[in-house]
């Protein structure tokens, strides 16, 4: 970026990395204009409840020149009460309903919030709750199509065998159901289960 005024007759300088701006997300995956999304749902689980959500992604959208979303394409359904809670991950939330909205502005969200109070399995029941939310629907067909789990188990393989036998379970249902079940990486070097 240019700086003002110049420091040492220097006038450019590198600036911290802000991201991908969603033209450059869609344009790595060779998204076109008639790329939306349109007809499909997307299910983001999170744990605990992100605040003013609607404003944000409208304000995401204004500024990276996308269309702002209908006030129908976004719903939010919070499982249990974890208002007395912290949500240590109301930023990533916001982080997934943004990317999911960059590529593909047309779908539907459904931001399945789950109990940010309840630490059974280490605070991982809320997320398979959630899962089972999404999968569970109205009782004859699943809430999404697609589901996002910017989540993955911090103690990896050294977890109990139970937290990977039972994501193994339910995304088994997923795929009989139709439903594709998408996981992050993890934000250590290697695979992360579930994502493994």
């Amino acid at each position: 970026t240019t700086s003002v005024p110049s420091f040492a007759g220097v006038r450019r300088a590198a600036v911290a990395v802000c991201g991908y701006s969603a033209d450059q997300l869609r344009s790595a995956y060779g998204l076109t204009s008639a790329d939306t999304g349109a007809g499909e749902t997307i299910a983001l689980i999170e744990d605990g409840s992100p605040r003013d959500m609607s404003q944000t992604l409208t304000d995401y959208a204004a500024a990276n020149g996308l269309p702002a979303p209908a006030a129908t394409q976004f719903q939010e359904d919070q499982l249990g009460d974890d208002s007395g809670c912290e949500n240590a991950f109301g930023v990533e939330e916001q982080l997934d309903s943004e990317a999911a909205y960059a590529m593909a502005p047309g779908a539907n969200q459904l931001m399945i919030d789950g109990d940010s109070c309840d630490q059974a399995m280490e605070g991982i029941q809320p997320l398979f709750d959630a899962l089972d939310e999404v999968l569970g629907g109205d009782g004859s067909a699943p809430m999404a199509s697609i589901v996002s789990n910017s989540w993955g188990l911090m103690g990896g393989e050294q977890d109990p065998p139970v937290y990977a036998q039972t994501v193994h379970a339910i995304d088994l249902r997923a795929a009989a159901e139709g439903v594709g079940m998408y996981f992050a990486a993890g934000d250590n070097p290697g695979i992360a289960v579930p994502a493994s």
